[in-house]
């Protein structure tokens, strides 16, 4: 257990003594979940810290007025949105699924504040992990607009995503697409087609876009 706790980024730089001393002080809730369960909806109250040590988890985004839907994977271990613990707005802003047996441990706000902070090592890491995420958004604040249909919508979809890496599905209308990156729907078509013959995306369906490597899509000569 100590093993799996200490590769997670808030306890990163910990001794096995010191993550014994904050384990010893709080209640960790372990939970196994089965594959399709829900283990957090977008827009619930974000009043605790729920780790994922394992398995394969499905984020997913909803816009707020309906209009795409974006699906992300991700297997590796990490922490649910830690920057919405605190602020203005402390609700998650993705849904979060068990795409395999996945499991997580939950600790509260109330021992995360009053116990964990107290320790240097997981208040740097805290403040690393947030400052990270503030530097990552400033950065595409700032970056140029695109000037083609293909740089376009792999903006829009970077801005969107929690995740640089992995795969993802947008469903989204071609129309509604080509509306929010300020395009002709025939454009859009075009460039969506030729992408998927470039094997970077495919349109399995009506309305949907999959991604199997967002990075390779990034990379791409557009």
């Amino acid at each position: 257990m100590y093993h799996r706790l200490l590769m997670l980024p808030m306890f990163n730089g910990l001794t096995t003594r010191e993550l014994t001393q904050i384990i010893a002080q709080i209640q960790l809730d372990f939970c196994q979940h089965a594959d399709g369960d829900t283990l957090l909806q977008q827009d619930d109250r974000c009043d605790r810290l729920v780790y994922v040590l394992s398995g394969q988890v499905s984020i997913e985004l909803t816009d707020a007025t309906l209009q795409f839907i974006l699906t992300e994977q991700s297997e590796r271990p990490f922490i649910v949105e830690p920057h919405n613990l605190y602020g203005m707005t402390q609700q998650y802003e993705h849904s979060y699924y068990a795409l395999s047996n996945v499991d997580t441990v939950t600790v509260s706000k109330r021992d995360f504040s009053n116990v964990m902070l107290n320790f240097p090592i997981v208040r740097t890491n805290m403040l690393n992990l947030l400052c990270a995420r503030i530097q990552s958004q400033t950065r595409q604040l700032h970056e140029a607009e695109a000037e083609t249909v293909a740089q376009k919508t792999v903006q829009f979809i970077r801005r969107i995503a929690s995740t640089p890496k992995g795969p993802k599905t947008l469903k989204i209308k071609m129309e509604t697409l080509a509306t929010l990156i300020r395009e002709t729907r025939l454009n859009v078509s075009t460039t969506l087609h030729s992408l998927e013959q470039q094997g970077l995306i495919s349109m399995p369906h009506r309305g949907q876009i999959h991604i199997p490597d967002m990075q390779a899509l990034v990379k791409a000569q557009l």
